[in-house]
């Protein structure tokens, strides 16, 4: 495939960063960008967490924009998360990154998604349990959103809490 200009840079933009969010308009390539910086980073343990729909998506896309095999690649829906066997065997595993499709679905510290993903919050918001969390399980996280704050701008925050507190 011939990358657009906006996955060139979108792919730049992850690969230079552990942890970012490449909220490009919907349909401008987040994908193919986030296979191209994959690949730039030699990843090869991938998590990627998606719709429903979308792992048909992503399993045709890295055939179609990697150059590389990934044994270690793994592909699951956000209402998966849920399920404490699954949650458990994605906790085992060390991954070397961490793409959240979609990420704006974790938006909410009270869903169960945003808490697997994210962990929980403790002491009233003082602490975040992150023993439970994949982000921690992950060297970096790549957020992938073509609408990050579909409410307001307090659904980015359990983002902005697990990655870069410090900006808060």
């Amino acid at each position: 495939m011939t990358p657009l200009p906006t996955q060139i840079e979108g792919a730049r933009w992850l690969s230079s960063r552990k942890h970012a969010l490449l909220a490009d308009s919907p349909r401008v390539g987040k994908t193919g960008a986030a296979i191209m910086a994959l690949d730039d980073n030699f990843d090869d343990a991938v998590l990627v967490i998606t719709t429903a729909s979308g792992r048909a998506v992503w399993r045709r896309a890295f055939r179609q924009w990697s150059g590389f095999e990934r044994p270690r690649l793994r592909i699951v829906g956000w209402p998966e998360l849920t399920n404490a066997t699954t949650r458990a065997a994605l906790l085992k595993q060390d991954w070397d990154r961490l793409i959240l499709d979609e990420s704006h679905y974790g938006k909410s510290f009270e869903a169960k998604r945003t808490q697997a993903v994210y962990g929980q919050m403790l002491d009233g918001g003082e602490h975040l349990n992150n023993h439970t969390a994949l982000y921690a399980c992950a060297r970096g996280v790549w957020c992938l959103s073509g609408t990050p704050l579909p409410h307001d701008p307090s659904d980015i925050y359990p983002m902005m809490r697990a990655l870069c507190p410090d900006r808060l």
